[in-house]
């Protein structure tokens, strides 16, 4: 009795699909870890996105800031990231004229450019990584920063 070529190439295909789907790609998972924290900026709580970019990967892990807190839904690789911080959008409905001029940010614009920011964050595996975001008068020493408008 011979064997249909067909049931040996679906029992080749399935084979393969179940070794994928149990994780045997061949590919190599990164530590993660939970992350959260705080960014103030004149000892008052920040609206805005938090932004962590990773300095060896490249990779980019986001999530909003509300009243100065942030929590990252999904764990963050466990690496050495530079911080920016970008503020909320000014959602409020214009009333008026006047309302129509772009209020300024009070958050300085540096805070929001990887290359100017002084924000770093190194998230360590097998704990909650919990990060304090004290944004500064000016922005970070040397980066004669102007204050930023939300988009």
């Amino acid at each position: 009795m011979t064997a249909d070529p067909r049931a040996r190439l679906w029992l080749i295909v399935s084979s393969c699909l179940l070794a994928a789907g149990a994780g045997c790609s061949g590919e190599e998972s990164l530590p993660t870890a939970e992350v959260e924290g705080t960014v103030t900026y004149n000892q008052q709580p920040v609206d805005g996105t938090v932004t962590f970019i990773s300095s060896t990967r490249g990779a980019v892990f986001s999530t909003p800031v509300t009243s100065g807190k942030f929590k990252f839904e999904k764990p963050v690789e466990v690496d050495t990231y530079t911080v920016v911080v970008t503020p909320a959008a000014n959602e409020t409905p214009p009333t008026g004229p006047e309302d129509l001029q772009q209020q300024p940010s009070p958050l300085p614009e540096a805070y929001a450019n990887e290359a100017l920011t002084d924000l770093k964050a190194e998230v360590k595996a097998d704990t909650t990584n919990t990060f304090e975001f004290v944004l500064q008068p000016g922005g970070p020493p040397g980066s004669e920063s102007q204050m930023m408008t939300p988009p």
